[in-house]
């Protein structure tokens, strides 16, 4: 008895045009990903460098109601400014 072996036609050449065109994609690409998009502020301490963390971010108008209090940028370490309540208190989410 002999058995049926599905033999298939060698597909080097295939193989070959697929690893090129990956391998051009990847260059490509290559400094994009290397340097980064751009977009994103990239702080490396000890650089010397101030970094504008806040850089592009529009805030809107706030008006604070009672308890809240308006909160500066600079009180909050935040971007934009914020109403806070020390007399409201929520309770933690510990889900």
């Amino acid at each position: 008895k002999v058995l049926g072996l599905i033999t298939h036609p060698p597909r080097t050449a295939h193989l070959r045009q697929m690893q090129r065109t990956l391998a051009v994609a990847l260059l490509l690409s290559l400094p994009t990903l290397i340097v980064g998009s751009g977009g994103y502020p990239v702080f490396s301490p000890g650089t010397g460098e101030t970094l504008d963390a806040c850089k592009g971010i529009a805030c809107k108008d706030l008006a604070c109601k009672p308890p809240f209090v308006y909160k500066a940028p600079a009180d909050t370490g935040t971007c934009c400014p914020l109403c806070l309540a020390e007399s409201v208190k929520v309770p933690e989410d510990r889900s």
